[in-house]
């Protein structure tokens, strides 16, 4: 198992941005924790289930994220499912006060992404068809005398073919956009943890965002089997 943790992580965790501090507690005789390519990894195990853990800022084209990597590991003779929805997390600010943390399973967080990139879209569609439009329209100044006295006379055509083109280039635009978006989707969703069946022996790594919050303290549960794994890690702002 050692080796295919090792290769997973290497694919899916690059260089932390921030990477967050866990918080082990001097009673927590069961949690270990080492570093991997400069993450901290947290491991807990309780009964036959190890659950890993390592906690980063993340931040894309949509949104800033801490970004939390989870490994779970069957040692029992029989098979657990990991659901994403158990996965809760909540923030503890300076003042003591908890509120819960927005998590993102699979599913959340692609129709966040689709809601985002349909409002860029109409935009962007919106902008290119104002910019065909008026594209075929070419205006021409001339010069005239009245009375020896000099004045401009503006006249404005339609160019059929000015906005043909013009028409055909914002299509363009648009489907190069989708594509573009479409890829965005693939890049930020390889590797999320989705609903899975962990057989006996078996293990299995992934990632999943949780909304970033300024706080001091955030503590992440993740629900197996009528068990939860907790996980503190410090987010408060180092001093440089």
């Amino acid at each position: 198992m050692k080796k295919t943790f090792i290769i997973l992580a290497f694919c899916l965790f690059g260089i932390p941005l921030a990477a967050q501090t866990f918080i082990s507690e001097q009673s927590d005789t069961a949690t270990i924790t080492e570093y991997f390519d400069g993450h901290e990894w947290a491991y807990h195990q309780i009964g036959e289930i190890v659950v890993g853990m390592t906690n980063y800022q993340d931040k894309n084209d949509y949104g800033s994220y801490y970004q939390i990597g989870i490994m779970i590991q069957n040692l029992g003779g029989k098979s657990i499912l990991f659901d994403p929805e158990g996965v809760s997390s909540k923030l503890m600010s300076k003042s003591g006060q908890e509120t819960p943390m927005k998590v993102y399973t699979y599913e959340r967080y692609m129709k966040m992404i689709k809601n985002q990139q349909a409002w860029a879209m109409a935009l962007t569609g919106f902008a290119a068809g104002l910019n065909a439009g008026s594209a075929g329209y070419q205006t021409s100044y001339s010069t005239g005398y009245v009375g020896g006295v000099p004045y401009t006379q503006v006249s404005t055509t339609y160019n059929t073919a000015a906005a043909t083109a013009a028409n055909m280039a914002a299509q363009t635009q648009i489907m190069t956009l989708g594509s573009m978006m479409e890829n965005d989707k693939k890049v930020v969703s390889q590797g999320y943890l989705k609903k899975t069946t962990v057989h006996s022996g078996e293990s299995i790594i992934g990632i999943m965002n949780i909304k970033r919050q300024k706080g001091q303290r955030m503590t992440v549960n993740v629900d197996i089997d009528g068990t939860t794994y907790s996980f503190d890690w410090d987010i408060a702002k180092k001093k440089k």
